[in-house]
């Protein structure tokens, strides 16, 4: 689970501030803003590249609002290429694994090469393992860096608008991918993006950031169909989302389950929905 409660992140001109947040183990919260909202200040908090003035941010019951980044087990993937250039496909992905060494590895060693094949089905990423980052499409970067980031086993996925530049197929086929790994992995994500159809078709919730404040959190149905504000029914109407994406959607074809809250308020999105 991750917890957020009073954090504040000030800079000239502009300030983050979330009260109350909590998102349950397994869900796939989106934050979905305008351009300059605050969602990568967010992200940045969470992931420990940017320490907030106040506040605090646990993941499950570790306080990391003061850990560095490589101490807080996350998955990173950016809108941009992270990818190490002089790596093939293969080696980038299992890079993680050359940092444990000692001989109660072995189980860990098993582990990530498990996930890694795994994931290397799962995002038909074995024509590719060969090749190095400058000779694959944007697509392809993108599958590849987030089988790099999941194959450690992180207990948190971050994702900083991760489709962003992609041709619409490209999208749609990762969006997709996304939706099927969640499903299989149950990594608690992270994920943000200024697109209505993203947040609607991967989201188990969605928060509307605005001017660093959190607007309205709800399921991606309750959002569209009753936004809280005029801000929110302006945003999200503007997308023409309605219906665009229909819900994500277990193989059993149950709604997906999360919970959050917001400000000591909790809402249980279920089956029963």
């Amino acid at each position: 689970m991750i917890r957020i409660e009073q954090l504040r992140k000030a800079w000239p001109g502009f300030t983050l501030e979330i009260e109350s947040l909590e998102i349950a183990d397994g869900g796939y919260f989106v934050v979905l803003g305008p351009s300059g909202a605050g969602k990568s200040v967010l992200l940045s908090c969470l992931c420990g590249i940017v320490r907030p003035d106040e506040g605090h941010i646990y993941f499950g019951t570790t306080d990391v609002t003061d850990l560095p980044p490589e101490r807080r087990r996350l998955g990173w993937v950016s809108q941009s290429n992270t990818l190490f250039p002089h790596l093939t496909v293969a080696q980038n992905i299992r890079f993680a694994r050359r940092y444990c060494t000692s001989d109660t590895c072995s189980r860990a060693f098993e582990d990530f090469d498990r996930r890694a094949e795994r994931l290397i089905e799962l995002l038909d990423l074995r024509p590719l393992l060969g090749r190095l980052p400058g000779d694959l499409s944007g697509g392809e970067v993108q599958r590849a860096m987030l089988a790099r980031a999941l194959a450690r086993g992180p207990r948190v996925l971050l994702l900083d608008e991760p489709l962003r530049g992609l041709d619409p197929m490209t999208q749609d086929r990762l969006r997709d991918e996304l939706a099927q790994i969640h499903r299989e992995l149950g990594t608690t994500t992270v994920h943000i993006t200024h697109d209505h159809v993203e947040a609607r078709s991967l989201a188990d919730y969605i928060a509307v950031l605005r001017a660093g404040r959190i607007e309205q959190i709800g399921p991606p149905d309750e959002m569209f169909t009753h936004p809280a504000t005029e801000f929110v029914a302006r945003f999200l109407g503007a997308g023409g989302a309605n219906n665009a994406a229909e819900r994500r959607r277990d193989p059993d074809g149950s709604t997906a389950r999360g919970l959050f809250r917001q400000g000591g308020n909790t809402a249980l999105d279920g089956a029963g929905r």
